[in-house]
């Protein structure tokens, strides 16, 4: 498993390895975990090529499956994709970009983003090497991340699905660890080789409310923009 941590919002704005705790609980049989962080916090737009590098040669005859929150979430999909033995990458609220040319208004992360000189990394769904499946799980309650679904609802295709989540927002993750079914959940992925039904299924057994859509379902184009103009007119 290859985890990625987030920007970090700790203690000055230290980053830390993540959901280590959550992958020792799992049931399944104990699997390495390599660690990985940009410390930059440029979205691999500083730091794409090297960690590339390293994660082909690490992985290299190894069964892989990736895992990432927010900015980590991104990175979970961005090498995920590429890397020839990825099975499955796990994403929870990543962002689709944070290049404002491609997600105007986002306004989140602005002091780690306005560093970014360089854009080589517009956004993580690069054209897939492989056949890992995505997993991207948001909160239905956060109109920030809305967007970044939109988007990713509009561009992923084949083995991908996204849960929408009730009653949580960019602490989706957080929230399921709450709810007891975080562990559970990624060692169904990681270790059962579990579908988005299989996810599906076990969420409903557990009482989380959500949403799933796979590619080839509807995508209502604008439902984002809609759903801002209705919220502005209830406020007025």
């Amino acid at each position: 498993v290859v985890s990625f941590a987030g920007v970090g919002f700790g203690h000055a704005y230290e980053q830390k390895a993540e959901f280590g705790r959550t992958l020792g609980e799992g049931t399944g049989p104990a699997n390495d975990v390599c660690y990985v962080m940009d410390k930059q916090r440029s979205w691999y737009n500083l730091t794409a090529p090297r960690i590339a590098s390293w994660l082909e040669r690490y992985s290299l005859g190894r069964e892989v499956c990736t895992l990432g929150n927010s900015m980590g979430g991104f990175g979970a999909l961005l090498f995920g994709r590429r890397l020839p033995d990825c099975r499955a990458a796990i994403a929870f609220a990543p962002q689709f970009s944070v290049r404002p040319s491609i997600v105007p208004g986002e306004k989140r992360w602005r002091t780690f983003i306005g560093r970014i000189a360089d854009w080589t990394v517009d956004t993580c769904v690069l054209p897939a090497a492989n056949g890992a499946a995505s997993f991207l799980f948001f909160g239905a309650d956060d109109r920030s991340d809305w967007r970044h679904a939109d988007l990713f609802r509009a561009t992923l295709d084949g083995n991908a699905a996204i849960f929408t989540i009730g009653r949580c927002r960019h602490d989706v993750a957080a929230f399921l660890r709450e709810k007891g079914v975080l562990t559970p959940l990624i060692d169904a992925i990681v270790n059962g080789g579990a579908e988005a039904e299989e996810i599906a299924a076990f969420l409903n057994a557990h009482g989380v409310s959500h949403r799933l859509w796979r590619p080839g379902d509807p995508v209502v184009p604008g439902w984002i923009e809609k759903a801002h103009r209705q919220l502005a007119s209830i406020s007025r």
